[in-house]
């Protein structure tokens, strides 16, 4: 099949530079690399003017160029004929071409250089293939565009994040060719268990009372063994556990506020610290702090802290999706595990009302960061607690485990920020390479 601008569109992706060679009025030649070459149809393109050079003279001079143009896969290249008709400085194929040239500036260094003056509109007359060894061409791709507006649309749906994380990594499956994937969590505490009751569901881990929301987890487990627990705290400390796993000896971890004892000494929730442990600078009561470092005679001798985990693994977002247990609620403030939100005036209220909100209760909240970095709550959907974490109440007499607690997740525009935390991950896959 000859080649067309539509079977050509992958060599205008910008992944290998393309070249224009024109001549001036006198026959003078000029061969030049251009930034953008633009699919416009099926008989037009559109190249990048950005600077006043000899290409854009040579051009108004004389209408007629060559564009050199390479396959990013195949190494293929490709020589088009064109003719220059007329420049665009406005309108949303100059909206487009500037957005694109953004992001080439932005991979190549060069942000601030490259500025589009315009899109100017050539006519291809001919296209030819030049002679060259290539190399095989790849199986199809996905239309990644289409599979990428189906997958909004399926995430869109979801009520709650348990489904929100199915419903992921299913997209990722399914539209993606995409079957392996690790999930990262914020632990609440790694180290050795106290005490231990299977029947209740009640346990504790390096003094920190616990409580497993299925004690079906807890069985086979002995006192003194090494555990990771996920989960979330209530206002007076306990640890509402979603999962608790054997683990290996090793660094112990502990999530949680910062608490001065009568004595003067420093305990992170009920895990008393070792007395040298030398505390961050803005140490004070009630700091969300993480800690790694040593289990040793019963305290936890730090080597690592982490202050305010939750903010830190939300990163730069916009929008935020946290997931918790209310500590307290005071006028517009809500505390939500250690993070206060400040409700909106016009917050829509899901699964009950306002005023019969308690400390304790579960909760899901949307919202966003305004500019002064605070977290104002837009919707507020209060939920029930069941064996794999909080779920709404129109998932009643659904206990379908699995459904993690133990971090905060967040959505939006930005980079996400990492996390100095203890985490570990979950991964699905299937057998061969990816």
């Amino acid at each position: 099949m000859p080649p067309s601008i539509t079977t050509l569109r992958r060599c205008f992706e910008g992944a290998v530079p393309a070249v224009i060679a024109t001549c001036s009025r006198d026959g003078i030649p000029n061969v030049s690399y251009i930034s953008e070459v633009h699919y416009v149809d099926a008989r037009h393109v559109a190249l990048s003017f950005q600077f006043f050079s000899k290409t854009r003279q040579n051009v108004l001079e004389n209408p007629r160029a060559t564009v050199g143009v390479i396959h990013p896969d195949t190494g293929a290249q490709y020589r088009l004929a064109v003719r220059y008709l007329r420049t665009e400085d406005s309108g949303p194929l100059f909206e487009c071409m500037k957005a694109k040239l953004a992001g080439i500036a932005s991979h190549s260094g060069m942000t601030g250089v490259f500025k589009l003056l315009g899109a100017d509109i050539y006519r291809v007359l001919r296209i030819e293939r030049v002679p060259g060894a290539t190399l095989p061409a790849p199986p199809p791709r996905h239309n990644l565009l289409a599979a990428l507006r189906a997958s909004a649309e399926q995430l869109c749906r979801c009520t709650d994040l348990e489904g929100l994380l199915g419903q992921t990594l299913d997209c990722l499956e399914q539209r993606f060719d995409i079957h392996h994937a690790m999930i990262l969590m914020l632990d609440a505490a790694v180290g050795p268990l106290g005490t231990v009751d299977a029947a209740s569901g009640r346990f504790s881990v390096m003094g920190q009372a616990a409580t497993a929301l299925d004690p079906a987890v807890l069985r086979g487990l002995q006192p003194g063994q090494w555990v990771r627990v996920s989960g979330q705290r209530l206002a007076d400390g306990e640890i509402r556990a979603t999962r608790v796993q054997p683990a290996e000896p090793g660094a112990a971890w502990v999530a949680g506020p910062l608490v001065r004892t009568a004595g003067g000494d420093w305990q992170v929730g009920a895990t008393p610290l070792a007395a040298d442990t030398a505390l961050p600078a803005d140490a004070a009561p009630g700091l969300e702090v993480a800690v790694a470092g040593d289990w040793d005679d019963g305290r936890l001798r730090a080597s690592r802290f982490t202050v305010r985990p939750t903010r830190a693994a939300l990163g730069p977002v916009q929008s935020v999706v946290l997931q918790g247990y209310v500590h307290q609620v005071s006028g517009q403030q809500l505390t939500l595990g250690f993070e206060t939100l400040t409700l909106s005036r016009v917050m829509q209220v899901i699964g009950g009302t306002l005023e019969a909100l308690r400390s304790g209760q579960p909760v899901l909240v949307r919202g966003r960061l305004d500019d002064q970095q605070r977290l104002i709550v837009e919707q507020l959907e209060i939920r029930r607690e069941g064996r794999g974490g909080s779920r709404s109440s129109s998932e009643a007499g659904d206990d379908r485990a699995g459904s993690d607690s133990s971090g905060s997740s967040g959505q939006g525009r930005g980079r996400g920020g990492d996390s100095d935390g203890q985490g570990r991950g979950r991964g699905r896959g299937r057998s061969g390479g990816d």
